[in-house]
This record gives C-alpha cells, sequence and structure tokens, in this order.
C-alpha cells in the first residue's frame, strides 16, 4: 500500500518542534513508553510533518530536532545526541550517509534508519552501520513503528 504525503495539517519547522494534529489514540500508551530523543534529516517539509503526524506529534518525545541538510545534520546530531534518527540519502549539500557516518562516530547508541525513495543505497547504508532502511513510497508505517518500539532504541547503561 502507498501512502500520500498530503498536506499536513500544520507545517512542522526545521527550527522548532510543533505539535502536529491530536495524538493517535491506539498508540497512547505504547508512545508514552516509547519516548525518545529524535533527529530527522529531510529537507522535504511534507515528510517530515507527514512522518511527525503519523508518530502523533511530538508529546511523546523527549526532544525533537529537523535538519534540512547534511551540515545541519552533523551539528544537531552532535549536540542531540539522539535515540534515534531517520535520514534521507539526498540531501541539498551532500549524502545522508556522511550523516549517518557522523552521527555514530560521536553517538554510537544511536539508531540510525534511513528512508528515502533511492532503494539503491539499502546495501551502502547497511555497510555503513545503518540500523535500518525503509522506502519512503511503501514504508512510512513501518520506520514509524519502528520508531515507536520502546525495545528498538534501548538506552546506554551509566556506570558500573
Amino acid at each position: 500500500m502507498k501512502f500520500g504525503f498530503g498536506r499536513p495539517r500544520q507545517e512542522a519547522s526545521a527550527d522548532t518542534p510543533v505539535r502536529i494534529g491530536a495524538p493517535l489514540s491506539a498508540h497512547n500508551l505504547f508512545v508514552e513508553r516509547a519516548a525518545v530523543k529524535l533527529l530527522i534529516v529531510d529537507d522535504s517539509s511534507a515528510v517530515y510533518g507527514r512522518l511527525l503526524e503519523m508518530l502523533g506529534g511530538v508529546e511523546h518525545l523527549t526532544a525533537l530536532s529537523i535538519a534540512r541538510s547534511l551540515q545541519e545534520a552533523v551539528e544537531k546530531g552532535r549536540l542531540l545526541c539522539p535515540d534515534a534518527a531517520v535520514l534521507d540519502v539526498h540531501l541539498p549539500d551532500g549524502s545522508g550517509l556522511d550523516a549517518l557516518s557522523s552521527i555514530k562516530r560521536h553517538s554510537p547508541h544511536t539508531r540510525v534508519y534511513m528512508f528515502t525513495n533511492q532503494i539503491e543505497f539499502r546495501d551502502k547504508a547497511r555497510l555503513a552501520g545503518a540500523d535500518g532502511f525503509f522506502d519512503k513510497s511503501l514504508e512510512f508505517e513501518a520506520l514509524v513503528e519502528r520508531l515507536l518500539d520502546p525495545d528498538a532504541h534501548p538506552r546506554p547503561r551509566v556506570g558500573p
């Protein structure tokens, strides 16, 4: 089944997290347990707006950052140390695969999911350390399920 991007009810800003729509009632309890720091790297507001809408807004996220370029992805990945990152392969100033390498280098516990229409990069992404690869035209729901899965984003242990 293909998912159209449509127009989000409210545009998400690249600088400020916003609440988009009401929380998905079927996921409310699950979402509360799955609170994560999330970095979305995509230059399309339709894509990250749709992702946020499908996640039920930002109420369950402990932090959200949106990057629209490779440079922003590297900077925000370093500052946020996200639990999860969603990356497009094609960015205006470079490749999401470079962002993947940088994020994994600075925050090895981060689960990085590639989310692109360029499925020919699946093997390269896996070899570069991606924790998952999702086709934008077919797998929005599968990506959201993975992001909402509390077992997919274990917190690193601190101390002995």
